[in-house]
């Protein structure tokens, strides 16, 4: 009998186990949610830098373009400079001949005015040879001028491409771990939506038992000339329900450890959550 007694106080102590378990998964949700905002942000995050990449690869594609065209440019001068610098040679060797040939055609010939056509015929090709050579020494100062400041060009661009690569290459890791994050925190997200799912069907079913043993209490109570029955049916299922729960509070324990540890944080869990003969407000998870 005076376990029957204690059957009011015990389906009290249960409801109120209940209404705890309810309450931690609607914590749970709303850290789920949480989960889920998080993990969009982290997709917003990774689709903006994948864009990134695409500019940073059209960009490093453009430079490729203009290095190789002024490479090749480049390349175009430096044979440009090389048969100026023979033709200056060569012109300046005929300027060399021409003067010697004049001074020694001038000494075998004593007609003067023969001398002088000669001389003056001889003076002015070497000054149109000379003024040549100076034209084709300023395009080859001009045009090594030219082709230093592409040197200095391409150098420029080799840095920027060297820079933008080096920025792709960043950008791809970046891409990479938050790919792995997202992955991990789904599947987190995942296991602890079944977790849930697990819980809120164990919880239906003690709401069920629950009510059975209100039903027999209220039985027991009406028909006390079969008291002696209903005490020992009441107190059997009393202690398997009772057994139940404490099954019930180790699966919830281990499934908050988990979400904790996924969480990889401490979450400190109120004392309306802890089971029914918890210790302080409040305790570690």
């Amino acid at each position: 009998m005076d376990k029957v007694q204690h059957v009011p106080g015990t389906l009290s102590a249960a409801q109120a186990e209940l209404r705890a378990k309810d309450h931690l998964i609607a914590s749970l949700s709303e850290e789920l949610n949480v989960y889920r905002s998080l993990c969009s942000a982290l997709e917003g995050k990774l689709g903006k830098k994948e864009g990134d990449i695409i500019m940073s690869m059209a960009k490093l594609a453009r430079l490729d373009a203009q290095i190789g065209s002024l490479t090749k440019k480049n390349g175009e001068y430096k044979a440009d400079l090389a048969t100026m610098r023979e033709l200056v040679q060569n012109q300046q060797a005929i300027i060399q001949q021409l003067k010697a040939g004049s001074r020694d055609f001038s000494e075998k010939v004593n007609t003067s005015p023969l001398r002088e056509k000669d001389e003056e015929h001889q003076a002015d090709r070497i000054r149109s040879l000379l003024e040549r050579n100076m034209h084709l020494e300023t395009l080859l100062s001009s045009t090594q001028d030219t082709l230093a400041q592409r040197d200095r060009t391409i150098d420029h661009l080799n840095d920027r491409r060297a820079g933008h690569e080096t920025e792709v290459l960043a950008l791809s890791r970046d891409c990479q771990r938050l790919r792995q994050f997202c992955a991990s925190l789904e599947e987190t997200i995942a296991e602890d939506e079944e977790a849930m799912a697990r819980l809120r069907i164990t919880i239906a079913k003690e709401r069920v038992a629950a009510e059975e043993w209100k039903t027999l209490f209220t039985l027991s109570r009406a028909q006390p000339h079969i008291h002696g029955a209903a005490n020992i049916s009441t107190v059997g299922i009393f202690e398997a329900q009772n057994r139940k729960i404490a099954e019930l509070q180790d699966k919830l324990a281990e499934c908050h450890m988990q979400l904790v540890a996924s969480h990889n944080g401490t979450i400190f869990m109120p004392r309306e959550l802890l089971p029914v003969n918890g210790g302080s407000d409040s305790a570690p998870i």
